[in-house]
């Protein structure tokens, strides 16, 4: 459950989960979709733009590979 007092690395991991079993290939998305609508609003929002910012980390080198393989 997220609460406002949910660590970022908690929140990272999640969304991380949550993209490796919701998310299909080639889907785009926005973290904010990997999260229900009120957990969402209850993370700080300085939390809301650095999770975006480590899941874009995080995502660029896959998408780059992918990108790289079917090319």
């Amino acid at each position: 459950m997220v609460t406002k007092d949910t660590p970022l690395n908690e929140l990272f991991d999640a969304a991380c989960l949550y993209a490796d079993t919701i998310v299909q290939s080639g889907e785009n998305f926005r973290v904010k979709d990997l999260f229900r609508g009120v957990e969402w609003s209850r993370i700080p929002k300085g939390f809301r733009t650095k999770l975006g910012f480590l899941f874009f980390a995080y995502v660029t080198p896959i998408f780059a590979v992918a990108q790289t393989t079917f090319q």
